[in-house]
């Protein structure tokens, strides 16, 4: 029986794997132990997400040294990481710290264009409407059914109410 060979890439995929399980397992855990000792708290599901993705990279690293792939960081496809999962968690990053800034709307919209011209699977005029759609079909569920206070920013705080 013949073994599967495992590709170089999988050294790049185990170490985000890996990265990424260890950005969340300790944010997960704090709210975990910040719970009501008789609930379950919010933290469960993020954490065991985590270690899952945590675990998953270990084996894919274990599986590429196993069959001589393993180069160290010289196996590493650096631009990879930066374009794909590096951009979208760059992204979500600066989408949850100028949220208060540009607003709920603006974010979201400036966002889903970002993470949808990364995934390079719609035009630009595609993206444009998609986003917008969805950025106002957000606004609109979250604000007026749900009733939940959104930020404004301040372009359009200053605008509404001064």
């Amino acid at each position: 029986m013949k073994k599967l060979q495992m590709p170089i890439k999988s050294t790049t995929e185990g170490l985000v794997l890996i990265i990424v399980g260890l950005i969340f397992i300790p944010e997960s855990w704090n709210s975990i132990i910040n719970a009501h000792p008789r609930s379950y708290g919010q933290g469960y599901i993020p954490f065991f997400a985590a270690l899952s993705l945590f675990i998953c990279g270990l084996a894919l690293l274990r599986e590429a040294y196993q069959h001589r792939q393993f180069e160290g960081l010289k196996g590493i496809q650096w631009g990879k990481i930066f374009r794909g999962p590096g951009l979208s968690i760059i992204s979500l990053i600066a989408y949850m710290e100028f949220m208060e800034l540009l607003g709920f709307g603006l974010a979201t919209f400036l966002l889903l264009v970002v993470l949808l011209r990364i995934l390079k699977a719609y035009s630009w005029p595609s993206i444009l409407i998609l986003s917008s759609i969805t950025a106002i079909s957000f606004h609109y569920i979250f604000r007026v059914w749900l009733y939940l206070p959104l930020p404004l920013g301040l372009l359009f705080s200053y605008l509404f109410y001064t």
